[in-house]
């Protein structure tokens, strides 16, 4: 699902494909991991540059997800929101 959202421009199959991944980051901390290790937060770091709001949305309530996890995934997890905001704080400026 990671790579598909990877490559897809399509709005359509962006979101319910984040929004599953989301869901799979509410779960147990293993689910979490498996999500993770699959290439997720850099794909949160890709999307949340989306110009839709929705993605953007989902983007941070997944991460909100991951840092609800263990240390290990919250300090991953911290490590991309930094990302995020450092953009967005950038995207503002600009």
């Amino acid at each position: 699902m990671c790579v598909h959202i990877s490559h897809s421009h399509s709005h359509i199959w962006q979101l319910p494909s984040l929004r599953a991944l989301g869901s799979i980051t509410a779960g147990e901390d293993d689910q979490t991991q498996a999500v993770i290790n699959l290439g997720l937060l850099p794909l949160c770091h890709h999307l949340f540059k989306s110009k839709k709001a929705n993605i953007r949305k989902d983007v941070c309530w997944t991460l909100s997800n991951i840092c609800a996890g263990n240390e290990h995934q919250i300090d991953n997890g911290l490590f991309v929101c930094l990302f995020v905001c450092l953009f967005v704080c950038l995207f503002v400026c600009l």
